[in-house]
Order: C-alpha cells, then structure tokens, then sequence
C-alpha cells in the first residue's frame, strides 16, 4: 500500500482543469513517483496554508502531474486519506499566476518583489474589501473542480 501519511488537507481552495490530469497517458507514472509527487506538494501546502491564494511557481511540479499523482494514489488508499488527497486536488486552485490576475491590482513596487514577497503581500491585504472578487473566484473554482474530482 502506498504510503501517504505526509498529506495534509489545509485550507480547502480549489483548482480548474481536470482535463489535464486525464489527458496524461495511463500508466505514464507508478505510485512510488506519485507518492514523492505527492508528499512534496504536502509539504508545500504546509507553507500556505493560511493563504488565499499563492503563486503557482510554489509548486514543486506541474499542476497537471500533481493532479495525476493524486488520481492515481486515491483508489489505492483508505478513504479518510483518499478524502484528504481529493481536499489536495482542490486546494491546487489556491495556486495561480498572481502576477496576471488582474483582480489583484498589484502596487507596481510589489510587483517587483520576488514570488515570496508578492504572495507575503496578499496574504497581508487579502481581507481588504477589495480583495472580494478574489474571493469569490477562489470560491467558485473550488465548487467546479468538487463537482469534478471523483469521490472516494
């Protein structure tokens, strides 16, 4: 059985395209591949864990392996990890291109900080009443990729 004991389920955000995942090639990865995907994104997601939203070069692989990883490691295990796994595949949604969201209206001095600092100064300004719309999408991404990622 596959080891996942590493998998935290923070902060459930959301992500889009679960075409991604599936439109891997079957059997391109095993489960131990899956298992170092895996614990290497928990590990990230220990790091922001209170956040709205981080940027997606956090991620130590591509959004669509992490999904792969995750769909293929869910029916292998029991369902309380499988539920956290499937909370995992949702909270990718939390990781986008900050720097292109226009929702954000970054300050141009922000914007020169590295990934770290801009993410450090939304996590800051995330509950300002601007920050709604942010919100909301982050909300709505999480309430499509639910209604996609398969139940355990």
């Amino acid at each position: 059985m596959i080891r996942l004991d590493k998998i935290i389920a923070v902060v459930v955000v959301a992500t889009p395209m679960i075409a991604d995942a599936q439109k891997l090639p079957r059997g391109s990865m095993d489960l131990k591949e899956a298992e170092r995907i895996i614990q290497a994104y928990g590990e990230v997601q220990l790091e922001v864990a209170n956040f709205l939203v981080a940027s997606s070069n956090r991620l130590p692989y591509k959004k669509g392996e992490i999904k792969q990883a995750i769909l293929l490691a869910m029916p292998k295990v029991a369902n309380r990890m499988c539920e956290n796994l499937r909370i995992g595949f949702m909270q990718l949604g939390m990781f986008q291109n900050v720097r292109e969201m226009k929702m954000l209206d970054i300050p141009k001095n922000v914007m020169r900080l590295d990934d770290t600092g801009v993410d450090t100064w939304i996590q800051k300004n995330q509950f300002r009443a601007d920050f709604i719309p942010l919100q909301k999408f982050v909300i709505s991404e999480m309430e499509r990729l639910l209604a996609e990622v398969p139940k355990c």
